[in-house]
């Protein structure tokens, strides 16, 4: 699994988990919930029957910040500006 670098005004995280080449299919593109990482969404893509056929690529939100009080990272896709 690659991990990618977006450059925007605040750097995007990407990952990126090729398809086998000999069944190569075409992308599978997932967006995580509130709270939650790029990881987390890929483990879902990675579950979904047949998903090594696909390139699979999790984005993660770009508004990152601390879930808790803990050193855990979590991201959201909008702030209150945005609803």
């Amino acid at each position: 699994m690659d991990v990618h670098a977006v450059p925007t005004i605040t750097h995007g995280r990407v990952l990126v988990q090729e398809a086998r080449v000999a069944a190569r299919k075409g992308l599978l593109v997932g967006f995580h919930g509130y709270m939650e990482t790029a990881a987390i969404q890929m483990q879902r893509l990675q579950a979904i029957p047949g998903a090594s056929d696909w390139t699979l690529v999790s984005i993660q939100g770009l508004h990152r910040f601390y879930r808790g009080r803990s050193q855990e990272v979590a991201a959201s896709w909008m702030t209150r500006e945005d609803r």
